[in-house]
């Protein structure tokens, strides 16, 4: 296959507070081997399941049995892992233009790596924040102010830390 798995550091998020107006939470850092080899499966198990019947009740995938079994286990953010961030898909509107006609809508995403051992050659939300042109010389393709994105699928950009310490606090 000649793919190399490497366990690079890894964020996790240990703690959240949400309330009006804020989002505050503490971050640690794990191991990528211990995200890969449990959390990161439970997509393709559901993928899976689904195409195969399209059942999803309970009993039916193990992997969400053992690591997601109630919403009591998913909100326990401290004791489970959490890790990579949440996905978030932007779409920019854009206005009707000479260049490519009607108005429509800008996606972006990114093809992953077939070399990355989760979700190779898969679409993926472009982590990070973009301010610049999409197409040099088209006024109208400008971005303007986008706030970053913290995708799923980033988790194979390793950090440096202790692991499994709150030593990062996000405000």
């Amino acid at each position: 296959m000649g793919t190399r798995l490497v366990d690079m550091p890894l964020y996790r998020l240990l703690a959240i507070d949400i309330h009006k107006g804020a989002i505050a939470g503490a971050l640690g850092v794990t191991h990528f081997v211990r995200y890969a080899l449990t959390m990161d499966l439970l997509e393709g198990e559901l993928v899976d399941a689904l195409a195969a019947d399209g059942s999803s009740s309970s009993g039916t995938l193990p992997l969400r049995d053992r690591y997601l079994p109630d919403v009591a286990s998913v909100l326990d953010v401290p004791n489970r892992l959490c890790a990579g961030g949440a996905l978030a898909l932007c779409a920019i509107a854009r206005p009707a233009s000479r260049h490519r006609g009607d108005a429509d809508y800008l996606l972006l995403v990114q093809e992953r790596s077939g070399d990355v051992v989760n979700a190779p050659r898969r679409l993926a939300v472009i982590p990070g924040s973009l301010r610049s042109r999409v197409c040099p010389g088209h006024e109208a393709d400008r971005l303007v102010g986008m706030a970053g994105v913290v995708a799923e699928g980033s988790s194979d950009v390793g950090v440096a830390g202790e692991t499994e310490q709150a030593d990062h606090q996000v405000a």
